[in-house]
């Protein structure tokens, strides 16, 4: 039997203008008709209303109400929605999910902004997505090592190698499409290996949410719902490899990292050689003869530029030489994962690598730029030279 105080609130409440709502406290103007006086007797004898309201300024009776000739009256009214016996109100989907963090209520309840009542038939999106953060506490509440409960607030607590807080707090905003929780489910209640999935299911959520701020933890979670799962699955079928998907991720980020590192050190290594470039500069405009009269003595400075700048284009072509030595490596490296015997998709790992191209890239660009400026030094000095020769 549906709820009669619940029903006549929530079909006044749609013809309230004006709303006001106030910690339970529903007000409003309303224009009160035959139909609506019938209602209003209901929710004044339930006691969530005076028993008088007020009509042009003049408290009535609620079964005192007489209608003028057009049939209706505007009246201000006043609902206190708290003391509804044996039933919710609430305004707003948030107020709703502030006061129904961990479980759907017991009693019949009505969300207004939502246009849902507990009592009808039909479904609502709104509702099945909280009905899903629900099932998932439930869900983490039987894996957590650690459960702690006060006031309405729980706290899970995993130990995997850390210990992980997470305080059960979400908002309306946080609430999304959580179309794998089933197979989530599945997965961690499998009699098969069931506890280490459900401990590399913890090495995730420690992964992911550790560096997180304790109070929002929970709802970054919900928003990397997918992410996590991905994951999950993925360090599972390497389980059933023996081995990691993160120890993997962490062997070929080292690696990544050792490339880097060596392909940035192809222009550094020539950097300090490099600085004889201004000394170069320096002397030849300091020692040149710009008169012409000491021909062979110009000669010889336009040799060492020469026998300079060579030398400098060795090292050049040897830094070269080491960013081509490199990208055969990378090629070989990600060859091997590509062709790595595994069920698990790698793809991401690979494309990762594809900085590294853009990487030697840049050095290419920076090691062109120094043998410009390296073939520089002899072009001017000959330049000079055949302009002051006598």
């Amino acid at each position: 039997m549906k709820h009669k105080v619940l029903n006549a609130l929530a079909a006044i409440r749609k013809e309230i203008s004006g709303v006001r709502y106030d910690k339970g406290d529903l007000s409003g103007q309303l224009n009160i008709d035959a139909a609506i006086i019938t209602e209003l007797g209901v929710l004044a004898a339930d006691g969530i209303m005076d028993d008088t309201i007020n009509i042009g300024g003049a408290l009535v009776p609620v079964e005192k109400i007489q209608l003028p000739d057009n049939g209706s009256a505007p009246a201000e009214i006043l609902f206190h929605t708290k003391k509804l016996k044996g039933a919710l109100y609430y305004e707003s989907g948030k107020e709703f999910i502030q006061d129904n963090q961990l479980a759907v209520p017991g009693v019949p309840f009505l969300i207004h902004e939502w246009d849902y009542c507990s009592e009808d038939e039909s479904t609502n999106p709104n509702m099945l997505r909280h009905q899903s953060v629900i099932d998932f506490i439930s869900l983490l509440g039987e894996i957590a090592d650690f459960k702690k409960e006060d006031f309405g607030e729980l706290e899970l607590v995993f130990f995997q190698k850390k210990k992980l807080s997470v305080v059960i707090k979400y908002g309306v905003g946080n609430l999304g499409k959580m179309n794998r929780l089933a197979d989530l489910a599945e997965q961690l209640n499998s009699t098969h290996d069931r506890f280490e999935r459900i401990s590399i299911f913890k090495t995730e959520l420690v992964l992911q949410l550790l560096d997180i701020d304790e109070d929002t933890r929970f709802q970054t979670l919900l928003s990397r719902f997918d992410l996590v799962y991905d994951n999950y699955l993925n360090s599972h079928l390497l389980y059933l490899e023996k081995f990691s998907y993160h120890d993997l991720k962490s062997a070929v980020d080292k690696d990544k990292l050792d490339y880097t590192k060596r392909i940035y050190a192809t222009v550094n290594d020539i950097q300090s050689k490099l600085i004889a470039l201004p000394a170069a500069f320096l002397l030849i405009f300091s020692q040149f003869d710009f008169s012409g009269a000491a021909a062979g003595k110009n000669l010889l400075i336009l040799i060492a530029s020469v026998i300079f700048s060579a030398l400098l284009e060795i090292l050049l072509q040897n830094q070269f030489g080491v960013l081509e030595y490199i990208k055969t490596e990378i090629n070989h490296f990600t060859n091997q994962l590509r062709n790595k015997d595994t069920i698990v998709d790698l793809t991401e790992i690979l494309k990762s690598f594809g900085d590294l191209d853009d990487n030697m890239d840049k050095q290419k660009i920076y090691l062109w730029i120094f043998r410009g400026a390296v073939w520089l030094v002899p072009l001017i000095t000959s330049v000079l030279f055949f302009t002051y020769q006598k």
